[in-house]
């Protein structure tokens, strides 16, 4: 089975496009916390970045999600590969979201609202 589910901060506003038959898609970076608890202490580690995928109703929630906004996904890896314009291999691991949890919010938040704590970028 390939399903994944991660809970992370957007580290952009979402990239909306449309397909060529107008279902929408959108892009976006999830950053996870990758902290753990030692000795009673956290310590703190780079985040983990990915990157998401989303089509059709689930782009269109995904979209009113905002930078800084804490999101909860499920989906499954994807991987993609194509040539670039010279001709180079490139591949890209994303996950393909399906359902999305929580609320999302009703506006974007205010910098005030953000807590540099909080946000692993």
């Amino acid at each position: 089975m390939n399903q994944v589910k991660l809970i992370g901060r957007l580290g952009a506003d979402p990239d909306v496009k449309y397909l060529p038959d107008g279902k929408m898609v959108v892009n976006v970076n999830l950053a996870t916390s990758n902290d753990y608890k030692k000795n009673e202490e956290w310590v703190k580690r780079p985040a983990s970045w990915h990157r998401l995928v989303a089509f059709g109703d689930v782009a269109a929630e995904l979209a009113k999600y905002a930078k800084g906004n804490k999101l909860e996904v499920e989906g499954k890896i994807t991987y993609r590969q194509w040539d670039d314009k010279d001709g180079n291999k490139r591949t890209s691991t994303e996950i393909q979201v399906w359902k999305i949890g929580g609320e999302p919010p009703e506006e974007k938040p205010s910098a005030s609202e953000v807590v540099d704590d909080d946000v692993p970028f």
